[in-house]
């Protein structure tokens, strides 16, 4: 058990880590229009889906892993 939520824990960090890289580069692209938080909340948006579709993926191509 303490393996998995390593596991989980190094996924999370790894996300903010990947959202601080992301979030000035969309809030620089909206010229100003956006909030920083709202690019902070944008940029973890867009983290989550591509972690979706990615899971999504792997799963209708290898089913009998899950």
């Amino acid at each position: 058990m303490h393996l998995k939520s390593s596991v989980v824990s190094r996924a999370i960090l790894s996300a903010f880590l990947l959202n601080l890289a992301i979030a000035p580069s969309i809030h620089a692209a909206s010229g100003g229009a956006i909030d920083r938080s709202t690019a902070y909340a944008l940029g973890l948006l867009i983290i989550i889906v591509l972690g979706l579709a990615i899971y999504l993926a792997v799963a209708i191509i290898q089913p009998e892993r899950f």
